[in-house]
Parts: C-alpha cells; sequence; structure tokens
C-alpha cells in the first residue's frame, strides 16, 4: 500500500506548519505537507487535517480519487477494491488495502453513499488515525473552518 499512501516509503516528506487542539477524546491535527517523488523528484505541497482518536478502529487503507492512471496501477498489481452496490463510488475512487475484509466492513452503505457526493478527496486509515487531503492542494487560512468542517463529517462517519 505504500504507493498509494501519504507518508509511504517512495516519498520524502515534511512537515512545515502544524496546528494542534484536542478533538472528541483525541486530537485534530492540521498540517501543511511536502512530499517529494524518490522515483522523479516531483514535488507536491497539500494541507492536511488528521484525527487521532480512540473513537477510530481502523484497518490499514488508502482511499484516492480514480484517474485516467489508475489501471496501470492495476496492471502492476496494486489492488481496486470495488463495491458492485455502489458503482459510482467505484468508478471515482480507487481504494487499497491489504485488509480487504475489514476494509468492506469499514466502508459500509452510509461511508460509500457520502463520499459519492463529496468533492474528490483522498483519505487515508488505520488504527486510530485518519488522513484527509486533496493531493496537490493547500488550504487558504480563510476557507480552513469549513474544510474543517468537511473532515468532521468524514471523521463522524467512521468514528464508534
Amino acid at each position: 500500500m505504500d504507493h498509494h499512501s501519504l507518508f509511504g516509503k517512495d516519498f520524502i516528506g515534511r512537515i512545515i506548519a502544524l496546528i494542534q487542539k484536542p478533538f472528541d477524546d483525541g486530537q485534530v491535527f492540521v498540517f501543511d505537507y511536502t512530499r517529494t517523488s524518490k522515483k522523479n523528484e516531483q514535488t507536491h505541497k497539500m494541507t492536511v487535517i488528521a484525527f487521532h482518536s480512540p473513537q477510530l478502529q481502523l484497518p490499514y487503507f488508502a482511499l484516492c480519487p480514480e484517474s485516467s492512471w489508475s489501471f496501470l496501477g492495476e496492471l502492476i498489481g496494486w489492488k481496486d477494491i470495488d463495491f458492485p452496490s455502489h458503482p459510482n463510488f467505484s468508478k471515482r475512487y480507487k481504494l487499497n488495502s491489504e485488509e480487504e475484509t475489514q476494509v468492506r466492513q469499514t466502508f459500509h452503505p452510509q461511508v460509500l453513499t457520502a463520499f459519492q457526493n463529496m468533492p474528490d478527496v483522498s483519505f487515508e486509515g488505520g488504527g486510530n488515525y485518519i488522513f484527509i487531503y486533496t493531493l496537490k492542494q493547500t488550504i487558504a487560512v480563510e476557507s480552513l473552518n469549513t474544510h474543517l468542517g468537511n473532515a468532521n463529517n468524514i471523521y463522524d462517519l467512521f468514528r464508534r
């Protein structure tokens, strides 16, 4: 799963700024993150909203918007978990995990329907953490509260 992961071994990452505050028996973090590919040295900057909470008990997964290049990844063995019950979700997003059974349980119909209607977002989870970001996009300070509200809605879908 490293080739899909925000913090994967194929990248060198650096946190630029960090805001942290208590949230729902845990913490919420907002940070700008720069990652550089070790292969082609491309650098991308993005804002990440992360939640750490004991109310999260997630299998490890990475979710990102499907792209015209997704089929190449599948040709070399990158697994895309699709949901026949939600073809729009499966068409919009690539979901990758080595824990497919647990991910299928985690992505219940309410989660799948919610993601079908969201703007393209990348999302990773595992254990007590979730990370929400849009690849190559930073958040302006004046729109931070809106993005935090949207991230909180995603968090609410997965907390137990």
